[in-house]
């Protein structure tokens, strides 16, 4: 399996602090949580609830009350599939 390391970063916030990048680790063929998932197509946490909700992309779940859980072989095939 392919080992992958995405980097995600902000600059700064509104105050003018600087936050710290941060990376994202997964194996293709893995599972992530939502904020994996937002890190690596960069939208928001709620962008990928939507999203999945309405089918755009495909998750998981052990139980009604488990987190939703996103395939990396889905996201990679959302970003090849949504690149301009």
């Amino acid at each position: 399996m392919d080992s992958l390391r995405v980097h995600v970063g902000r600059l700064a916030t509104r105050k003018g602090r600087f936050q710290m990048n941060t990376a994202v680790n997964y194996t293709a063929g893995g599972l992530l949580r939502i904020r994996q998932a937002a890190q690596i197509l960069g939208v928001s946490e709620w962008t990928i609830r939507q999203m999945a909700h309405e089918g755009e992309i495909k998750f998981v779940r052990r139980t009604d009350r488990s987190p939703m859980l996103f395939s990396t072989v889905d996201l990679e095939a959302w970003v090849r599939k949504n690149r301009q």
